[in-house]
């Protein structure tokens, strides 16, 4: 899979790894006992209620890295209350066709091994 194509058509299984997050001091480990290897993961958007906001913010900006660990090829993100409140559908909408892409390096490409 090259994500350099102009064009890229993805299938695979889905697997869903809850928030998708790990953390052995918080005792945190979404990918516990899941094969994800070639598929493409679907998580919850944030982070568990409780979970200190600051430690939650960095998990959940590590989410993708992880998945990619894992050899996930793709990532799905699904809508919580908790994740509607922090960034609502209205402020989606209104930065939805800004650019935005994973693992691209100074040349502008993306890595050939990014999922």
């Amino acid at each position: 899979m090259n994500p350099n194509e102009l064009q890229l058509d993805v299938s695979a299984p889905l697997v869903f790894v809850g928030y998708g997050i790990e953390n052995e001091r918080l005792g945190l480990d979404d990918y516990r006992g899941l094969d994800v290897k070639g598929k493409i993961v679907v998580t919850l958007r944030g982070f568990p209620k409780g979970l200190p906001s600051e430690e939650g913010s960095h998990l959940g900006a590590t989410k993708l890295e992880i998945a990619q660990e894992h050899g996930a090829i793709g990532y799905v993100g699904v809508d919580t209350l908790q994740s509607l409140h922090a960034w609502p559908w209205k402020r989606r909408q209104e930065t939805a066709d800004e650019p935005d892409f994973a693992w691209v390096g100074t040349d502008g490409r993306a890595y050939q091994d990014a999922p």
